[in-house]
């Protein structure tokens, strides 16, 4: 069975946090996008829209779980690209910045082209371009 969890970036300290999201109105009627965290105990967090992202069931060469706007570094060859992890085409993609070609990220996953989970779009967008890892 697939596990089905997100991910967003807490509206109050800007932490990560990881869980079932939902999307609830606030007594204004504005709605409030949350993350109801996993661990026992902890409450419900609002989050920031922009950052929410999917599990994609997938984890990289170390074991770390790759969520929807990770940024990987990917094996072409000898040389390590890093990546952008999208939804597109009805499934995971790993995108490449500069001609936006999509690559199926199960299919890189799954060799263990996918080195590592090296950021996200959100907090390290730099590495798209070509910045310090």
């Amino acid at each position: 069975m697939r596990e089905i969890k997100f991910r967003g970036k807490r509206l109050d300290n800007g932490e990560w946090v990881v869980g079932s999201y939902i999307e609830a109105e606030n007594r204004d009627r504005s709605i409030a996008h949350q993350i109801v965290p996993y661990k026992a105990g902890l409450v419900v967090r609002e989050v920031d829209p922009a950052t929410v992202g999917q599990y994609t069931g997938l984890k990289d060469k170390n074991g770390k779980e790759i969520y929807e706007g990770d940024i990987v570094n990917a094996l072409f060859g000898d040389i390590l690209v890093p990546l952008l992890v999208v939804f597109d085409c009805g499934g995971w993609k790993i995108r490449e910045e500069y001609d936006e070609t999509l690559h199926d990220l199960e299919y890189y996953a799954s060799d263990k082209e996918v080195e590592s989970v090296i950021g996200n779009i959100h907090d390290n967008p730099e590495l798209l371009k070509g910045g310090d890892q």
